[in-house]
């Protein structure tokens, strides 16, 4: 009986797993103009011009879709230094932040929208854009989200915009924290 109930459990937690992967490629397939995170000109960030040759966020199928990548920390190891980042790029960016619909977390904004915010500085921490994200996403506490990226895959919140080489117009992704091989529920309000 145990055993029966631990293989529900992880049927339920792949599911669930599947589900905002589909919820995640439904959002891109829905807004196919959503410009990649990769910056449109190897000059560097600049600011985001209608109109402008840009390329496209990543296919359903493609490896950011298929779990994680063992090329990932490599990928890491390739960005430049924080502190030359700073200094390379001493302004402010925005970023893009995709919201995937998911019925189950309708009640904090999960319903396909993309959250835009500007006036960043390089300093700012993956957890200082969470905490930004508290109030749009209707309360959902800074602890209970991930953020990623389709080139570097889920981020730290004690990482700088820097430390990730983050450039004006990059598109994250945000979506719910599971921890012990468990979804979390959503706090009751």
């Amino acid at each position: 009986a145990e055993a029966a109930r631990r293989l529900a459990q992880a049927n339920q937690e792949e599911e669930k797993r599947r589900s905002q992967e589909r919820a995640i490629a439904d959002l891109i397939r829905r807004n196919p103009a959503v410009p990649s995170p990769e910056p449109a000109h190897p000059t560097g960030p600049g600011p985001f011009v209608p109109g402008a040759p840009v390329s496209f966020a990543p296919h359903p199928s493609s490896s950011f879709f298929q779990g994680p990548d063992a090329k990932r920390q490599k990928r890491e190891e390739q960005l430049e230094p924080e502190e030359d980042w700073k200094k390379k790029y001493p302004g402010k960016l925005g970023i893009k932040v995709l919201v995937p619909e998911d019925a189950e977390y309708s009640k904090f904004n999960f319903n396909g929208q993309t959250i835009e915010m500007s006036g960043l500085p390089m300093t700012f921490t993956v957890k200082d854009v969470k905490e930004r994200l508290e109030k749009q996403l209707w309360g959902l506490p800074p602890n209970k989200q991930k953020l990623s990226t389709p080139k570097l895959g889920f981020l730290k919140d004690a990482c700088s915009l820097a430390h990730y080489n983050f450039v004006d117009g990059e598109i994250l992704y945000v979506s719910t924290k599971e921890r012990g091989g468990r979804n979390v529920k959503p706090l009751k309000k």
